[in-house]
Formats: C-alpha cells, sequence, structure tokens
C-alpha cells in the first residue's frame, strides 16, 4: 500500500540577481530578492532504491525569457553545465 502513495518533496534554490521568477509544471514561482526559493512538488511514489521526481524547473527573468533550466534529475543547471563543458 506504501508504494503506491504519492510523496511530497522539496528543495531550495539559490539563483541570481537575473532571475525573477521559476516556473515549474506550470506554476510561477516569484523569487524574493534575497534569491532562495523552496519549491514544493508531489512526486510519484518511489522506493529506497529510486529518487523522487523532481520536475523541470526554469530560471526566467523579468521579460519571461528563460535564463537556464534544471532536469529532473541534473545537479547542475543547463547555463553553469555549458560554462564548464567550455572549460574542457
Amino acid at each position: 500500500m506504501l508504494g503506491t502513495v504519492s510523496w511530497v518533496c522539496s528543495c531550495v534554490i539559490n539563483v541570481a540577481v537575473e532571475v525573477d521568477h521559476l516556473l515549474l509544471r506550470g506554476r510561477r514561482v516569484e523569487v524574493p530578492r534575497h534569491g532562495r526559493c523552496i519549491v514544493v512538488w508531489k512526486s510519484p511514489a518511489h522506493t529506497p532504491f529510486t529518487r523522487p521526481v523532481r520536475p523541470r524547473i526554469a530560471a526566467a527573468d523579468r521579460n519571461g525569457r528563460i535564463l537556464t533550466e534544471l532536469g529532473s534529475h541534473d545537479a547542475l543547471d543547463t547555463l553553469t553545465q555549458a560554462f564548464l563543458d567550455e572549460l574542457t
């Protein structure tokens, strides 16, 4: 029975001053001036051997332009990953 229950997950995201809001699963999350956001979502049931699924999170500026994205299982956002790839 427990294996079929959804889970509520969360994470704290620190963003740059250029980020006005985050987009996840159709929701717009305003970023406070200090740049730290707590995002919460419902994840499908998982076991101790699988990770909960985080939704794709996009960081947007005031004009709605997507600056970078964080995928479901990514540790780094797309902008940071591209920067690191250029170094190698």
